[in-house]
């Protein structure tokens, strides 16, 4: 019973774990079509294995991470509409496991998909909604970042003061 899925799970979430350092190794290479195939064969070992059961949390983890390297790889290989749907799964996983640091980042990816999309507009919710979530997480590291991100975006959309304001 108990035993034998507690097996199957975890060799599952091994295997899916596995494949998301393969996928992430790949894409480090610039190897994207490989590391998207393993990527999207991690999020289907993981799928298997929790059908029926709640997400543990190194699944969570392992699934948030799997979401965002197919975000990244479809930002790289220009397949914006693809990122941007693998961005806003890997952006609610974030929502519902409340590290705010995780929610800033995941609302960056968004962010920076539609500025390669060219729609500063659409960007500029999801830098502020970043922002917002990383003076939550009290990390300047990531707020330095998105600040010179929001600087970008009010730029493009002719909004000098605003982007001046985000630059210093």
């Amino acid at each position: 019973g108990v035993g034998m899925y507690a097996q199957t799970g975890t060799d599952a979430s091994a295997s899916a774990g596995a494949l998301r350092d393969k996928a992430d190794s790949l894409y480090n290479a610039q190897l994207y079509d490989e590391a998207k195939a393993a990527a999207l064969e991690g999020l289907g070992r993981l799928k298997d294995s929790t059908q029926h059961h709640r997400v543990a949390k190194t699944d969570s983890e392992t699934l948030g991470d799997l979401l965002n390297l197919l975000a990244i790889i479809g930002i790289r290989q220009g397949h914006f509409d693809e990122a941007a749907g693998y961005a806003r799964q890997c952006n609610e996983l974030d929502l519902s496991g409340g590290d705010p640091d995780m929610i800033s980042s995941s609302y960056n990816t968004l962010a920076a998909i539609y500025m390669s999309m060219r729609q500063p507009k659409e960007a500029e919710k999801y830098i502020l909604k970043a922002l917002s979530y990383a003076e939550d997480a009290d990390n300047p590291e990531r707020k330095a970042v998105l600040n010179g991100i929001a600087s970008e975006v009010y730029h493009h959309m002719g909004q000098e003061e605003q982007s001046l304001d985000y630059a210093t």
